[in-house]
């Protein structure tokens, strides 16, 4: 998810010192070395992970369809199992005569019939190279896919599906899976309570890590605020252009060093394709 969400979530601690470390043992450990490559075949799914019942804090997709059907809808910047939407979920299991326990597991999933399958929140977009793909292939299959999504809504915890929305992390973790590359957390994790995608991308040092200087096509460009906490991510597409998740939904639009009037471009980026 991105950096910070303003009722929950946040981590107070800027992030530069921990940021000049973690360059240093991204150097030491060889960027990108240890990431793993997916291995299935191009149009191949990757392996669905475990899904859990919807809880407090919970985010995304499955939140948004549950909040849709229970009144507490409100935008994709709100997709959170939060008080209201537990409180009108355990009504709604009263008035279907099923336990109310304010838990969306299977059964009241079913009973909502809300048309979406209970595996909503493991979509994943498969890779679309094979495994000896060139750099620049993936390069390309990532930036297409993420293009692709123009249009998609902004949702808080939403890796997909594209109807359904995408945050700026969220888009991260699917353009990189078409790319072929598996950035070790999977679209469950995305949507867990607490998570937040965004600084574990950054702060992974298995990825490299570059100064903004030398921004490159297929790079992933990080904002923080005014207190250096972590806000918002992008893909920079060349050209002076970027794609992202921001504000209504997903857009292709020019690079910005700013965006909006508190969040700015990290000295450090994030090169997934070295």
């Amino acid at each position: 998810m991105s950096g910070r969400r303003p009722t929950s979530g946040s981590r107070p601690a800027p992030l530069a010192l921990a940021l000049a470390g973690l360059l240093v043992l991204a150097l030491v450990l060889g960027g990108a070395a240890g990431v793993r490559w997916l291995r299935h075949d191009a149009g191949e799914p990757a392996a669905a992970p475990p899904v859990r019942n919807v809880t407090a804090d919970w985010n995304g997709p499955r939140v948004a369809v549950i909040q849709q059907v229970v009144g507490t809808w409100r935008t994709g910047h709100e997709a959170t199992m939060d008080q209201p939407t537990i409180d009108a979920v355990t009504q709604w299991q009263k008035d279907h005569s099923l336990p109310a326990t304010g838990v969306v597991d299977a059964a009241t999933w079913t009973a909502m019939d809300t048309g979406r399958p209970w595996t909503i929140d493991e979509w994943t977009a498969p890779s679309r190279v094979p495994a000896d793909a060139s750099r620049d292939e993936r390069i390309d299959a990532m930036i297409a896919f993420a293009t692709e999504q123009e249009g998609s809504p902004y949702l808080w915890g939403g890796a997909g599906p594209p109807d359904l929305g995408f945050d700026c992390s969220g888009l991260t973790l699917q353009a990189m899976r078409a790319g072929g590359l598996d950035p070790g957390i999977d679209a469950v994790k995305h949507a867990s309570p607490g998570w937040l995608t965004t600084h574990y991308l950054l702060e992974d040092p298995r990825f490299t890590h570059v100064p903004r200087s030398e921004l490159e096509r297929g790079d992933w460009v990080f904002y923080a605020d005014e207190q250096g906490e972590l806000r918002h991510m992008a893909l920079y597409l060349g050209d002076g252009t970027m794609v992202d998740s921001y504000g209504s939904g997903v857009h292709v639009r020019t690079y910005r060093e700013k965006i909006g009037t508190k969040r700015f471009a990290m000295d450090t980026l994030v090169r997934p394709f070295p």
